[in-house]
Parts: structure tokens; C-alpha cells; sequence
């Protein structure tokens, strides 16, 4: 096996931990990091298998710009743009009060 497909099947296996973290977290609110660096605080509603998609609530984001205002808070992310997830106890220097107070805030 080559360095390259080593790291590739790292990266698998990593993915894989973050996304049966996200199946058991289903109705929490998670600190997710996508592949684009933006980093949300998002309610996880389902981890979907067939489509390779966790769909969650958007709480806040670093881009809000990306989102309409107005629109539905449900979207989806495929899970090879997952690139971290934590729990707020993991990540204390997000305030999940402050969040809530100002959704279209950035975390």
C-alpha cells in the first residue's frame, strides 16, 4: 500500500468515527467542522446511510452569508465534507447560550 492510499484509508476511517458519533447524536446539538472550514453549531436530525448525508438544523455558522435568511433552518451536508465533530463540552470556547440568543449570528 502506498503512502497515498494510507492517508486515504486513515481519512476513511476517521470519517467513519465522526459520522457514527453523529448517528448517536441525533436531536443534540454538535459542533461540526466542514471540508470548507466553516465551522457550525447544528442540531443533527439524521445520519442517512442510502444518500451518504447527515441533515441537521443550523443553530449558527461561521458563514451565515451562505444561508438565506428566511429559509428553512433543515439542510444537509454529505458526510465526505465532515471534516470534525464535537460536543459543546468538548469545544468550551463556544457558548451554546450566546448561540441561541442570536442564531444568525457566527460562532
Amino acid at each position: 500500500m502506498s503512502v497515498e492510499e494510507s492517508s486515504e484509508a486513515a481519512a476513511r476511517q476517521q470519517n467513519s468515527l465522526i459520522i457514527e458519533r453523529l448517528r448517536q447524536d441525533e436531536g443534540r446539538v454538535r459542533k461540526i467542522t466542514g471540508s470548507d472550514q466553516e465551522l457550525l453549531a447544528a442540531k443533527i436530525v439524521h445520519v442517512d446511510d442510502e444518500y451518504r448525508n447527515a441533515f441537521y438544523d443550523r443553530v449558527s455558522s461561521t458563514r451565515p452569508g451562505k444561508y438565506k435568511p428566511g429559509a428553512a433552518s433543515a439542510y444537509a451536508i454529505g458526510w465526505d465534507d465532515i471534516v470534525d465533530s464535537n460536543d459543546f463540552e468538548a469545544a468550551p470556547a463556544i457558548e451554546l447560550s450566546a448561540v441561541h440568543q442570536n442564531p444568525n449570528s457566527a460562532i
